[in-house]
């Protein structure tokens, strides 16, 4: 089989695999598209992917069978490392997203220019952090390690040569089994346990966490991804929270009439005090996106502290 050097992956259940479609299907429009479009998952599920698209089967009980889990997550979360580890194999760069991701651009390319050097991972410093800097992540808080910079995994961009070399899977692997009651944010822990500050961090136009913090903001400031953190999704936006236009791309795609969705034209008093909270974080948003002057800007972090 025929491969690129670099591949934007899914890791799903069957249940969100139709998800994750749909942003592959995206992403098959982009104007360039010199990667691999790969769907990874512990289920049977390859005969539902379309055949432009590539399916690998990972095995994944041995890796999850004892990570805590919650019922919204379960243990698909953990699913992105195993996966991870099979891809390092076949690709010198893997872009990892999440299913409940929006490409919000036609120049996905621009994300493979980035230069990470001999970083294993590059990611988008998490929600929490982003507006407040000075805030220790919960996991090294409890395993009393100094306040490093703490990024988000809905969109990770794998070195495969140093996570190899590194070892990052077995790393990980020993993680999961001395500290498995620190995972409080489960994949996301493990991997910012094991980077432990030693990341590259690049702008968050490309891991765009939208909240209700910076839901007026995202449509001025259009990020290349964006990422609907929490229970609200696309296909599931029971209070009305985000845009329509999300909504119906999804629903044009998925031919489905019966989106999880009450009037999406009702105005309702939480988009007023949203407005409110996107002006009060309007600073620190400004300041934080400052710091990246094109979108291919990166920071290095070599276990360096936030002091602001």
């Amino acid at each position: 089989m025929i491969t690129k050097n670099t591949c934007i992956t899914f890791v799903c259940n069957k249940a969100y695999l139709n998800y994750a479609l749909f942003i592959a299907d995206q992403l098959s429009h982009q104007k360039n598209s010199n990667f691999d479009i790969v769907i990874c998952s512990s289920e049977n599920i390859g005969f539902l992917v379309p055949q432009q698209f590539k399916f690998i089967h990972i095995e994944t009980e041995e890796f999850t069978k004892y990570l805590p889990t919650i019922p919204r997550l379960q243990k698909y979360a953990y699913w992105r490392i195993p996966a991870i580890e099979i891809l390092s194999k076949i690709y010198n760069k893997i872009i990892y997203l999440d299913t409940d991701t929006y490409i919000n651009t036609q120049n996905i390319e621009d994300l493979f220019k980035i230069d990470i050097g001999n970083h294993v991972i590059a990611a988008v410093r998490d929600i929490h952090q982003s507006t407040r800097p000075n805030r220790i992540s919960n996991e090294f808080s409890a395993l009393k390690l100094p306040n490093y910079p703490y990024f988000n995994s809905g969109m990770l961009i794998i070195n495969s040569k140093e996570w190899n070399i590194n070892n990052y899977y077995e790393k990980i692997k020993s993680i999961s089994n001395l500290y498995s009651k620190f995972l409080y944010c489960h994949d996301q822990s493990l991997l910012n346990i094991a980077a432990a500050g030693n990341w590259l961090e690049i702008s968050p136009i490309w891991n765009w966490q939208y909240n209700y913090k910076n839901s007026f903001l995202t449509e001025f400031i259009s990020p290349k991804i964006i990422h609907f953190i929490g229970e609200n999704k696309i296909w599931n936006d029971i209070n009305n929270s985000i845009p329509l236009r999300y909504k119906e791309s999804y629903q044009s795609f998925n031919g489905d009439n019966l989106l999880k969705t009450s009037n999406s034209n009702i105005l309702n008093k939480n988009l007023f005090i949203n407005l409110l909270k996107n002006i009060y974080y309007f600073d620190n948003y400004k300041r934080y996106l400052s710091k990246f002057k094109t979108t291919t800007s990166v920071i290095n972090h070599n276990n360096k502290t936030d002091q602001e």
